[in-house]
């Protein structure tokens, strides 16, 4: 596991070094592996790279941000766009659809 930056970094150059390939695994990576296994490093991010940021329309989230976080905190914020006077904000309600509301900025 890769707890940071430095820690990915490592394991690139041991990749390289070595010639074999590299699988980033995220939080929200859905994978299968072969019977066969896989012949290469296999790395899953760390804490480090959970970070969810928003400002804005842009939602930037980390590759292992847990994704009913980033569906929470961005549920939570109005996404307003620059060609509309009005935006839309999703309120996500247990065990319903979500909804859309018209808001002001």
């Amino acid at each position: 596991e890769a707890e940071d930056v430095a820690a990915l970094a490592q394991t690139s150059v041991a990749a390289r070094a070595t010639g074999l390939p590299l699988l980033v695994v995220g939080n929200g990576s859905n994978m299968l592996v072969a019977d066969a296994g896989f012949s290469g490093i296999a790395v899953r991010l760390g804490s480090e790279f959970g970070e969810v940021d928003i400002a804005g329309s842009t939602v930037r989230a980390g590759g292992s941000a847990l994704l009913p976080v980033v569906a929470r905190r961005t549920a939570a914020q109005p996404l307003c766009y620059p060609s509309r006077l009005a935006c839309t904000r999703f309120l996500l309600r247990a065990s319903s659809r979500p909804t859309r509301t018209a808001c002001r900025p």
